[in-house]
């Protein structure tokens, strides 16, 4: 059992909120074995915590936690985060809303033909006809408005690629506004896409709720769905649909979309995500990667990256990683030392790690949990008795064994 007080240096690439900042300060100590402070020094850091950056875990051995302020951690990488070294985190849901209410105005945009009426006063309306020629006249803007006739909300229909915790918002407030939604997720199992309500048709496939939806609207990872709307993907929409990717850019073809939008195939495309394939054009609206760029949903996101860091350190409880397999467990109350192991999913681990806690001495685990991914396991153990230091040792000698982690109640 640990006598010394361990700290845990924090290094933030990003800036956290004053309360995200209290959480840690009043997390140090207070009846356990950790506190935290922060460092610029992140050479002898274990905690980094980001928004979007590319970052290496390689060049920084010490760090055992890092979490992305945020919704995706591709850019995170390095060998340490493939085999399991470095435990990477998100923090989901935190600027859901935010991003969901971006998207709204996208489907609110393109569908009234605010991203048309805008190129027009801004790069086509001649502002020094008369008065009456600059009004109705034949490149007056009321005569123009005729060319960019929208719809109402209530007469489309919305389809949701990925019901994850961004699109399960999005879907939520389309419907609160009378639009009908079509959804598809690869995961037919997640709680998310179960629990949609049944005014909510649900794809089989992205092509067929391609085909039935007036407006489409991606989110999925970035990774494994790079140009996941193709050229042969944007054959199959409605001629003139929309398509609103606040994903990420490379789940879109930009050149594929381009030439859709100049053959009238595509009606119009919001993207968050400038691209130099993109050059400015009448039918695209797009931001600088504005969907989570709110005072809200970052005090969120550091607000859950503090919480994530204290429980990973003072309970050993993984919430939405990247690489290792989320568990989380509440404490027996009997326990006086908690043991964490993550390991490599392979045969025969886990049936050596019980028995070397439980045998000489005697030492009885009240409560255990075992998460597990296609690549790595996470195995907690709360024992009612202290795990000696030899006990730990064999543990980690276990062929497969990634790390042993201790913390005491």
């Amino acid at each position: 059992m640990h006598s010394m007080i361990t700290t845990h240096r924090v290094r933030a690439f990003t800036p956290l909120s004053p309360a995200a900042i209290a959480k840690l300060e009043t997390a140090s100590g207070n009846g356990t074995n950790c506190r935290f402070e922060f460092s610029d020094d992140i050479a002898n850091c274990d905690t980094a915590v980001m928004r979007t950056m590319d970052f290496n875990v390689d060049e920084f051995p010490n760090l055992k936690l890092i979490v992305r302020a945020g919704t995706e951690a591709n850019k995170i990488v390095g060998n340490r985060v493939v085999n399991g070294e470095a435990c990477v985190q998100m923090t989901l849901g935190a600027n859901s809303d935010s991003v969901a209410q971006e998207v709204l105005f996208a489907v609110i945009g393109l569908s009234r033909q605010f991203h048309r009426g805008d190129a027009f006063v801004r790069t086509q309306l001649d502002y020094s006809l008369p008065k009456k020629d600059f009004e109705t006249g034949e490149e007056g803007f009321e005569t123009m408005k005729s060319k960019m006739v929208g719809r109402e909300l209530s007469s489309l229909t919305v389809g949701v690629i990925g019901v994850g915790q961004i699109g399960i918002r999005v879907i939520q407030m389309l419907l609160l506004l009378g639009v009908r939604v079509i959804a598809h997720d690869t995961n037919r199992r997640s709680p998310l896409y179960r629990l949609l309500p049944p005014s909510v048709e649900r794809a089989n496939t992205v092509d067929q709720l391609l085909e039935k939806s007036d407006f489409v609207t991606v989110h999925t990872p970035g990774e494994n769905n790079q140009h996941l709307i193709s050229a042969a993907r944007l054959a199959k929409m409605r001629k003139g649909a929309g398509l609103i990717n606040c994903a990420r850019g490379e789940v879109c073809d930009s050149v594929a979309i381009l030439s859709a939008l100049n053959e009238g195939k595509l009606g119009g495309y919001f993207t968050d995500f400038p691209d130099q394939k993109l050059p400015p054009h009448p039918l695209i609206m797009c931001q600088p990667h504005e969907g989570g760029n709110t005072k809200e949903a970052q005090a969120r996101c550091g607000d859950l990256a503090a919480d994530q860091i204290i429980d990973f350190y003072k309970q050993g409880n993984v919430w939405s990683p990247k690489n290792w397999p989320e568990n989380v467990l509440e404490p027996s109350s009997a326990a006086v030392m908690r043991v964490t192991v993550p390991h490599r999913n392979q045969d025969g681990v886990l049936a050596q790690i019980e028995p070397i806690i439980a045998v000489g001495p005697r030492v009885n685990i009240s409560n255990t949990h075992t998460s597990t991914n296609t690549q790595f396991g996470y195995y907690i153990a709360d024992c009612d008795q202290p795990v000696s230091a030899e006990k730990i040792a064999r543990i980690r000698a276990i062929t497969g064994v990634i790390d042993v982690m201790t913390f005491t109640f």
